[in-house]
């Protein structure tokens, strides 16, 4: 069996090192990885059958693997999320067993018992039948190990390889890659994350990775967004596999690994072939950058012409053809193929290559119609099969870098492109679509495929690849600016900066272009489409390198605000908590990172988006629509509400009208200090110019418009100058950023001592006097400032969170409606825990203002109340 070699080395070694968990941390040695492949394969008792198994680049996915061909069960690969195709092949294979690996669930299909399988298959593998009927390898366990054997001889691997799982299992390359090391008695790093996952870098790096593997559109990420470090001392070797890499490409490849003392081979495979058949020696790279080599040891390639005559002339070309110990079985299309013994002596592999002087093979095209997109196989006829389904008639045509579709139809051509990309699972920038009034045909009524071919823009003017795209790069843009901004003129030159939008809206457009640009670029406000569509092309720093994430502070920053509410900062306020409880102590931390977080954010948005080079009539006009006014219909509808209920209760009078009206002014103090702050921020960028005087005056009017009746610190001027130092911060943080990002990880260490040495301090001290947390006091400032600085860090981390900050200022202003309400409602039930308000609590303030603002966004005039810019 294929693995019995790796058996026999756990007695030669047993405490070496087999598999790590990136994530888990999780390390098996090889005596361990024996031990879990044993027990795992007593659990498949239920006889010799298929094992379906949902990969997810797991330490139990590769055990579940390993176990089903030590227990002689074939395996069926599918990836973690491809539903579809799993239950497309349970209704078509007879599967025994069904495993989930990120559960440890095997489940057991007692009606496939006596399934007919050939005693030599070990492996099922999916290829082509991306639009139709799933087409599988039949791989046996001498498949396997001859292809394992090879990898390992022209790898010239050893046990003290180190390789990381960075391509799916399912995905033959992905799995041959933990095929050889095993082989090799190496060692994995078994982890779910990409090569284009900044984080992927680090865990190589820290777990002393000799290699590791990608695809062509991989590199080409790569490449542009400068992920692949520089300084990886323990790198051995590089390879390259899953289509054509361009030739410039690959010698650029070759010439780095030169000087930084790495090799790089590019391999050619298909899954038939289990699946290396060639690859390129790294002496040869640079020399001959657009071949694929020779055959491995024990495989033999020639060329076949038409006539299925041999090609012996250097130079000529005929179909590319493979013959070796690792040649499948065949297919399997229903239950019956799996019975069915070695068919296939030779592998065509549907290439059009040619022969060199050296012996060095070269592609030039296919000579069947398919393509290899991102290294999936695509059946042209099976996607002109599919357009008619569609409703459009269609020639499917192109190269490995694209698939054109050249259509006649009724419909919308980018609707039926969409659907073809999820169902080929491809990304949407290597589809190109034309739409024509007739299909161009030859004399003879047949296809004129060349013709077509015509028709579609040259490969040089496709956009940058995208796993996450629909549409070309400047089409998506387009579209998240439409979505964003609806009625507006958006072309190509339009910049978020000349559409005069609030710094929500800066995060919500934020949210949308993440998703579509792989690295998007600090000072995009600043760039017109046009421009982010091209930024994909040149080498940009991906937003991943910057330590802090704004977006998700943001988001953190409201969520602390609804919890601060919700349980109070003082023992008659919120859940009215005792100070010596546990959950007082932790409304006390948020004190001292609530607001100082939320003024630092606004002093960064404020010079981030350059409030301070508006014209003085456009920053007032900025200011009162978008701060001013929401708050102002927010404390009016406050006052209102608070009336009608007190009404309702029997308490009704004048004096409760004037209450309801001020009272919401003393709620949004923050709303007061921020106008203060950003109106000083805007004098002093401003120069104190000669509209200075005028500029002070409304800001001044804006602070006291509703004042009367309030005593006590009315204009909030202790508060704003207590939160003055966190205001400057942002500020700082944007015009230091590099400087700042240098010293991060001697601020965090220097955070966290100050952070133990001072909470304890503070919080006896409040358990003493009664006083509250406090940030306006030295040792508070202090306290804040490390508990920021440990949020910026942490920031990074809370990604699920982000598309909170598109509401945030939503939220801020309405949720005391909801937190209100629910501890009303938890009173009325005379329910009391601190818990249950606690969750509704938090829960209903997050999600109603969430509501109120996906509701407000469809409204004609809703823009007034979210404080955005006039819908045209």
């Amino acid at each position: 069996m294929a693995f019995d070699a790796q058996m026999r080395l756990v007695a030669d070694d047993p405490e070496r090192v087999a598999l790590i968990g990136a994530q888990s941390g999780e390390r098996l040695s090889q005596g361990d990885l024996a031990r879990c492949i044993e027990q795992f394969a007593l659990r498949l008792d239920a006889g010799r059958g298929i094992v379906l198994i949902r990969t997810d680049n797991s330490i139990n996915a590769v055990i579940a693997y390993l176990a089903s061909l030590h227990a002689q069960c074939p395996a069926l690969l599918v990836g973690a999320g491809a539903e579809v195709q799993k239950h497309q092949l349970l209704a078509q294979i007879p599967v025994l067993y069904v495993y989930e690996p990120h559960l440890d669930h095997l489940d057991v299909l007692p009606q496939h018992r006596d399934a007919d399988l050939h005693p030599d298959l070990a492996l099922l593998l999916s290829t082509s039948g991306s639009t139709g009927e799933q087409k599988l390898v039949r791989l046996s366990h001498s498949n396997l190990l001859s292809n394992a054997g090879a990898i390992c001889t022209h790898l010239e691997l050893t046990r003290q390889d180190r390789a990381p799982t960075g391509l799916p299992m399912a995905y033959s390359f992905g799995l041959s890659i933990i095929n050889s090391n095993l082989h090799a008695g190496a060692s994995l790093l078994v982890t779910d994350k990409s090569l284009i996952d900044a984080d992927f870098w680090g865990d190589v790096r820290r777990h002393q990775c000799t290699s590791f593997s990608g695809v062509p559109e991989q590199f080409k990420l790569l490449e542009k967004t400068g992920l692949f470090p520089r300084e990886l001392p323990s790198l051995r070797y590089v390879t390259q596999a899953g289509g054509r890499l361009h030739a410039d490409q690959v010698e650029k490849l070759a010439r780095r690994g030169q000087s930084e003392g790495w090799n790089f081979f590019v391999m050619y495979g298909q899954t038939e072939a289990a699946p290396r058949m060639a690859y390129l020696p790294p002496s040869e790279a640079i020399s001959n950058p657009g071949s694929i080599g020779r055959a491995i040891p024990g495989g033999r390639l020639e060329l076949i012409d038409t006539h299925g005559e041999k090609v012996t002339i250097a130079g000529a070309q005929g179909e590319l053809v493979y013959s070796g110990d690792n040649v499948m079985m065949g297919y399997a299309r229903n239950a019956g193929d799996l019975a069915r013994g070695q068919e296939v002596e030779r592998l065509f592999t549907g290439d059009l290559a040619s022969r060199d002087e050296n012996g060095l093979y070269t592609l030039h095209g296919r000579t069947a119609r398919f393509l290899k997109i991102t290294g999936k196989r695509i059946s042209l006829d099976a996607v002109e099969q599919r357009l008619h389904a569609l409703g459009a008639e269609g020639l499917a045509v192109g190269q490995d870098e694209c698939l054109g579709l050249v259509m006649c139809s009724p419909q919308d051509p980018s609707a039926i492109a969409r659907q073809l990309v999820e169902e080929l699972g491809i990304p949407a920038s290597r589809l190109q679509t034309v739409r024509i009034d007739k299909l161009p045909l030859k004399s003879n009524g047949k296809p004129d495929y060349s013709a077509a071919m015509a028709l579609l823009p040259p490969a040089s003017e496709l956009p940058a690849p995208n796993p996450t795209a629909k549409g070309s790069v400047q089409d998506q843009l387009l579209a998240a600016f439409l979505a964003q901004f609806p009625g507006e003129d958006i072309q190509p030159e339009t910049t978020f900066e000349s559409l005069e939008a609030s710094s929500i809206e800066f995060v919500d457009l934020e949210l949308r272009l993440s998703a579509i640009l792989p690295a998007l670029p600090k000072d995009w406000h600043r760039q017109d489409i046009a421009q982010l569509a091209a930024s994909t092309q040149r080498q940009e720093a991906p937003a991943g390198q910057r330590f802090y994430d704004p977006v998700s502070l943001r988001s953190l920053g409201i969520m602390l605000v609804v919890l601060l509410h919700v349980v109070g900062d003082t023992p008659d306020a919120g859940l009215q908590l005792s100070r010596d409880t546990a959950l007082f102590g932790l409304s006390a931390m948020i004190r001292y990172l609530t607001m100082p977080l939320y003024t630092l954010l606004a002093g960064l948005a404020f010079a981030q988006l350059g409030r301070g080079e508006m014209a003085p009539a456009r920053f007032l006009s900025h200011l009162a629509t978008t701060v001013v006014l929401p708050a102002l219909i927010a404390m009016v509808a406050f006052a209102v509400i608070s009336t009608l209920m007190g009404s309702r209760f029997g308490i009704y009078s004048l004096d409760d009208v004037v209450t309801n009206l001020v009272m919401p002014y003393a709620h949004f103090w923050y709303i007061n200090a921020f106008i203060l702050l950003s109106g000083g921020a805007y004098l002093l960028y401003r120069g104190l110019a000669e509209h200075a005087i005028w500029v002070a005056t409304a800001i001044g009017a804006a602070v006291l418009i509703l004042p009367v009746g309030l005593s006590e610190d009315i204009w909030a001027v202790n508060r704003t100058l207590g939160i003055l130092p966190f205001f400057v911060l942002g500020l700082m943080l944007v015009r230091f950023e590099a400087a700042i990002s240098q010293w991060k990880w001697p601020l965090l260490g220097l955070a966290l001592i100050t952070v133990v040495a001072l909470y304890p301090l503070a919080y006896a001290d409040m358990l003493q006097t009664g006083n509250r947390a406090d940030f306006r006091t030295w040792d508070g400032f202090l306290l804040s400032l490390a508990v920021i600085v440990i949020a910026l860090h942490a920031s990074r981390l809370l990604g699920p969170i982000r598309p909170l900050a598109a509401s945030s200022f939503t939220i801020y202003l309405w949720h005391v409606f909801g937190t209100s309400a629910s501890r009303r409602a938890l009173e009325a039930m005379e329910i009391w825990h601190p818990l249950p308000h606690l969750l509704l609590g938090t829960s209903v303030g997050l999600v109603a203002p969430i509501l109120l603002y996906l509701i407000l966004q469809r409204l004609p005039y809703g823009y007034i109340v979210l404080g955005q810019r006039r819908r045209h």
